[in-house]
């Protein structure tokens, strides 16, 4: 009798519109007011300065130490107008019930004079196996010519830097000695650090549990760019000197997107993008392999060639691509995760693909998102995928599928009824065993409700959503966060929703707390 209702309860889930495989899925808007120092677009210092609107971009992780204890990360913004922000933590003790919010210290003119940056930016958060929590960070800064258009500060134009918390993610200081571990000078050559990662070493068996790896992008300016690894074997106390891991002449003189994660065993991985000339939209993505700790890697070997977004923005709306592929490590088997976002000449799709021997073989792609919206004319994009410790996989997404609400305050006039245009975050569950991965249902709908990216345009304040006045630009975040338990998982993901915190309709971060399906 058991089984059968639970196969009663399956088929009624299974046939369940997608707009309703939200119900019971809490939103909670992780994102509220704070204060701090800011640098305004004329260079003056403002102390006590309001990150108040906008929250676009972020990543999450659980303490593994206390499941119940979150932290995650996004960009707070100052002046979406002027692209002005930096970093900002976000702290839950409840199993993403609450939230507080602060920002990381060390880098804006009220915590740091002597170390003052206009903006920090693509935040990225792991833990060890002790709860200790850490960041890399990458501070940059703007200088303003007398027409208000952005230009880099000559020297220097950004870093790559260390943070830390000992208390759970309340407060934050400089690691490696309180010293940048690289720093880029243009120098009139364009060289500047972009799209850095990290990922600490957790394994129970590994020999170099506690490993903190970094890694990042230097572009020449000159149309190259290449991937720089540093490590820290103390609890990032020091890191090591930066090594270039990539190689052009194997693949592409233009390499970016790297992503690290470790095995059980402590093999370390890093997976980056090629765009090789003349192939473009057509991607690699390249598997770099370390068995001792990050001292020494193997060539780059090939993972897949997939089709990426050929635009700079996506139909209808003006919000810019992001990051097309993620890369994750399966804690529980070692098993190598990658999620694409395919162009299909009609829209996007995400597919996935697994390596079980060490990134020497990977399956064919399977698409994420359902074969109902499939090359369908609308989108599926910015995948991020992710393993519980058990080993279920996860792959959240931003998805179109839906058509944009009437009669809703949250959504533009103009939009209403819009297709392919107003927003949900979706995530699709897989089993991973011996066997191939094997979905568990379908896309579940994560979102309590669509929302629109082009809203706010001006908001009450005067500031528009980041990226440029009057909605002209739209920046709504090139990745987001997604972390799992045994029992439960995170995406962090943005919206302009007012679920009863956010009248303006800014930028916010939201948590879904979704439960895995047993399987």
């Amino acid at each position: 009798m058991m089984l059968l209702v639970l196969q009663l309860v399956s088929i009624v889930a299974a046939a369940q519109p997608y707009e309703k495989t939200n119900t019971g899925i809490q939103n909670v808007q992780a994102s509220s007011p704070i204060t701090g120092g800011a640098t305004d677009r004329t260079a003056a210092c403002v102390t006590n300065a309001a990150y108040n609107n906008h929250r676009s971009e972020s990543w999450i992780a659980v303490d593994p130490t206390n499941p119940s204890h979150l932290v995650g990360l996004s960009k707070f913004f100052f002046d979406p107008v002027f692209y002005l922000f930096h970093l900002g933590s976000y702290v839950s003790t409840d199993a993403g019930k609450s939230w507080t919010n602060s920002l990381i210290p060390g880098f804006d003119c009220q915590s740091a004079p002597s170390n003052s940056w206009t903006d920090t930016t693509d935040p990225i958060v792991a833990f060890d196996t002790r709860g200790v929590v850490f960041s890399n960070v990458l501070p940059f800064s703007f200088i303003y010519n007398p027409n208000g258009n952005q230009v880099f500060a000559v020297i220097p134009n950004d870093a790559i830097f260390a943070v830390r918390s000992t208390d759970g993610g309340n407060s934050w200081t400089i690691a490696n000695q309180g010293q940048a571990i690289a720093l880029f000078n243009s120098s009139g050559t364009g060289i500047t650090a972009d799209k850095q990662w990290m990922s600490i070493d957790t394994g129970a068996s590994s020999p170099f549990k506690d490993n903190i790896y970094f890694g990042w992008t230097v572009f020449s300016g000159l149309g190259s760019s290449e991937i720089f690894f540093s490590r820290s074997t103390d609890h990032g106390d020091h890191f090591s000197a930066p090594v270039k891991v990539s190689v052009a002449s194997n693949d592409s003189p233009k390499n970016t997107y790297v992503f690290l994660g470790s095995a059980p065993d402590g093999t370390l991985f890093l997976a980056y993008t090629s765009f090789p000339a003349n192939t473009f939209p057509i991607a690699d993505v390249w598997i770099l392999k370390s068995t001792d700790g990050g001292a020494t890697f193997s060539a780059p070997k090939k993972a897949v060639s997939f089709a990426s977004f050929p635009f700079a923005r996506f139909p209808n709306t003006s919000f810019r691509d992001g990051i097309s592929d993620n890369f994750a490590v399966s804690p529980a088997n070692g098993h190598l995760l990658l999620a694409l976002e395919v162009f299909n000449g009609n829209g996007v799709d995400v597919q996935l693909t697994e390596s079980t021997d060490g990134g020497n073989s990977w399956s064919t792609p399977i698409f994420v998102n359902d074969p109902s919206t499939v090359n369908d004319g609308t989108d599926q994009f910015q995948p991020t995928v992710a393993a519980s410790p058990s080993g279920t996989v996860a792959v959240a997404f931003y998805d179109r599928r839906l058509t944009c609400p009437t009669n809703d305050p949250d959504i533009l006039p103009a939009d209403a009824g819009r297709t392919n245009f107003c927003i949900d975050t979706s995530i699709q569950f897989f089993s991973d065993g011996v066997a191939a991965l094997q979905p568990i249902g379908r896309n579940t709908r994560v979102t309590a409700t669509s929302w629109d990216p082009q809203n706010p345009g001006t908001n009450s304040d005067g500031l528009p959503h980041p990226g440029g006045p009057n909605g002209t630009n739209t920046f709504i975040g090139d990745y987001f966060g997604l972390t799992l338990t045994d029992t439960t998982a995170y995406p962090l993901f943005v919206s302009t929703a007012n679920l009863g915190q956010n009248p303006t309709n800014d930028q916010q971060q939201f948590l879904g707390i979704v439960s895995i399906p047993s399987h």
